[in-house]
């Protein structure tokens, strides 16, 4: 019982050691590079995504709104809004077929 638990503190002070370069990496500060106005889409949460790398696009729900969103990836310009598609949109997930 005493030798596990003198391989088990071992180990997990071996793990911490090798770990604790990893954790004292700084973070780069994010940087805004643009913004995309919307008017036409007052108000709602913006936190369900697919990507469509093929094609550069971004699509994003607007749950309040009641649309799908879609954005060129590499301009960040707004291409369009499908709307009514759902009543409230609360998740999607993009299939390339």
């Amino acid at each position: 019982m005493q030798f596990r638990l003198h391989t088990l503190v071992v180990l997990l002070f071996t793990f911490t050691l090798f770990q604790r370069p990893l954790l004292a990496q700084d973070a780069l500060p994010l940087t805004l590079i643009g913004t995309t106005p919307l008017p036409e889409i007052s108000g709602g949460d913006f936190d369900h995504f697919a990507v469509d790398l093929k094609d550069n696009r971004l699509y994003v729900v607007a749950e309040v709104y009641g649309s799908i969103e879609v954005f060129d990836l590499r301009t960040g310009k707004h291409l369009q809004s499908a709307r009514g598609v759902v009543k409230s949109p609360r998740k999607i997930v993009f299939l390339e077929d």
